[in-house]
């Protein structure tokens, strides 16, 4: 009896972790949740914005792998820091996506959301993803994602066409050339506080 019920429950999460989430359904959920919180009255006042911008951040981290955005933005150079720099590049790179990306979400003013389909490569999938009638156009969105331990984790987001990786790559790679991992970790702070022009 004993080696049957371990058995059958070997085989029922076996089962569960295999058929987890699939990545459109891990992107919705997230999504979903962000629309709650962006369509919430209590929390559209002035005095609630940082309470409203915290919920979004953490519905965010929820779903986005921050240590592949970061590999995957210095390319190159992430093997050449130290594992103390790449923890601090981690940390500081994950504010900056946090700002840029509630900022997109913050803009949401009660479009429709369509789930366009998706594609999935062996450990990568692709979820192409269509905000309806923002500001009169319809704005294209992919959600890149990796496949770790049975669930599907956001690395890149190509908003009208514009990936946030290969767009920061691009930045880091010449601040990292020119001002070293000291002058792109510097940048990155003056750009969260809203003092620098170095990154776009």
């Amino acid at each position: 009896m004993g080696f049957r019920i371990l058995l059958f429950l070997f085989t029922f999460f076996g089962y569960s972790l295999a058929f987890g989430a699939s990545p459109t359904e891990r992107v919705k959920e997230v999504t979903d949740r962000i629309i709650a919180i962006l369509s919430d009255n209590s929390l559209k006042s002035p005095e609630k914005k940082e309470e409203k911008v915290k919920l979004i951040k953490d519905e965010i981290n929820k779903v986005f792998d921050w240590e592949e955005f970061s590999k995957r933005t210095l390319a190159q150079h992430w093997q050449k820091l130290t594992p103390q720099q790449k923890e601090e590049f981690i940390k500081n790179y994950q504010k900056l996506l946090e700002s840029v990306y509630s900022d997109k979400m913050n803009a949401y003013s009660g479009e429709q959301v369509r789930y366009e389909g998706e594609e999935i490569s062996e450990q990568n999938s692709i979820v192409k993803v269509v905000v309806l009638g923002y500001k009169g156009a319809d704005i294209p969105l992919i959600y890149r994602l990796v496949q770790k331990s049975n669930q599907w984790f956001v690395y890149d987001v190509v908003i009208e066409g514009i990936s946030l990786v290969n767009n920061y790559r691009s930045q880091f790679n010449s601040i990292m050339i020119k001002s070293g991992y000291e002058g792109l970790l510097k940048a990155i702070k003056d750009k969260i506080e809203g003092k620098g022009d170095a990154i776009k």
